[in-house]
């Protein structure tokens, strides 16, 4: 399948080697974060579009974000004044509760 994934090295951390996957964009889940506080309207509907994108493709721990991270972005978008904003929550929000759900 299409999976874009690149590997981030640690500068001498023990860890070694994370992979972070990123969206068709080639945009990383935290890149997706920061601009969804955006001040442009459809850069954060693009940037939530992203979000779900790879919710859709894989668990959130492989984001390189915790799961809090992402809800909170989530949720401060919720009450976004663009309408089409809120729609993308909605589909991010569903994704989110039915991994988690099993469904």
């Amino acid at each position: 399948p299409n999976q874009n994934i690149i590997s981030k090295y640690d500068d001498g951390g023990a860890d070694g080697e994370e992979d972070i996957v990123l969206t068709k964009r080639m945009v990383s889940m935290e890149a997706l974060i920061r601009q969804s506080r955006h001040y442009n309207q459809k850069v954060r509907v693009n940037a939530l579009q992203g979000v779900l994108e790879l919710l859709q493709q894989y668990d959130v721990s492989k984001t390189g974000q915790s799961l809090s991270q992402v809800i909170q972005c989530v949720l401060e978008a919720l009450v976004d004044s663009c309408n089409k904003v809120r729609k993308v929550v909605l589909q991010v929000l569903t994704t989110l509760f039915t991994q988690r759900t099993g469904q």
